[in-house]
């Protein structure tokens, strides 16, 4: 059973490895950090596959929810989880995962439309169903609001670790090319002011961008102040 369980845990992380936080289920969020007291919850479904998987292959499904809070002006914080749905995958058995972040938009603070804004975010991710496995990741979002829509792109980058790490030392510490990374490009639309339909595509790699996972990600906002 100890060598069953290994193997198991080996297949687990070899997933994880190809797959922010386990998960990140994208940001499916522009760089704009939320007003102060502001609110949001969101719903999402994330689709992934490898770009050497064959055409036959079950793409890996995971469900996500997340909430929003805006601190004081320039920083919110969010707490998020997913849950792994993917064709085959029993219960517990999944990767699902639980994560915090915060960011901190540092162009436009006053969210002025059509004017582009830049923000940084920083956070941690737990693998639920494995001991001591944290993601610690770190983000740039760079993108233009208008009065109907949010253009964004994310770059993420990100280390597995058995601990978090308060400080990113990792981020000059580890080398470039051994550690998680991610492009993401989306759209939120503005169905109502507080209903804001959102899409994404992107691809995580380690070493080779050719190699790696092509996620789309589609799901809808919900803001209130």
């Amino acid at each position: 059973m100890k060598l069953k369980n290994k193997i198991r845990d080996i297949i687990t992380l070899a997933i994880l490895a190809g797959l922010l936080l386990g998960c990140y289920t994208t940001s499916h969020r522009g760089p704009r950090v939320l007003d102060p007291g502001e609110v949001s919850a969101s719903a999402s479904y994330l689709r992934f596959n490898n770009t050497e998987s064959d055409p036959g292959d079950s793409p890996g499904e995971l469900v996500g929810i997340e909430g929003r809070v805006g601190l004081i002006k320039g920083i919110d914080i969010g707490l998020a989880r997913t849950f792994d749905i993917s064709d085959g995958v029993e219960s517990g058995e999944g990767i699902d995962t639980y994560w915090f972040d915060s960011k901190f938009q540092l162009m436009n603070r006053d969210n002025i439309l059509n004017k582009p804004t830049l923000s940084l975010g920083y956070g941690y991710g737990k693998v639920i169903n494995e001991d001591d496995f944290w993601v610690n990741t770190l983000y740039l979002s760079y993108g233009v609001q208008t009065n109907k829509a949010s253009f964004f792109y994310s770059f993420r980058y990100e280390t597995f670790d058995d601990k978090i790490n308060l400080i990113p030392t990792w981020v000059f510490e580890d080398s470039f090319d051994e550690v998680q990374k991610a492009h993401i490009i989306g759209l939120e639309v503005e169905f109502t002011p507080q209903i804001k339909p959102v899409f994404e595509i992107g691809r995580f790699y380690v070493d080779d961008f050719g190699d790696g996972l092509n996620v789309v990600t589609a799901g809808v906002n919900f803001y209130k102040k």
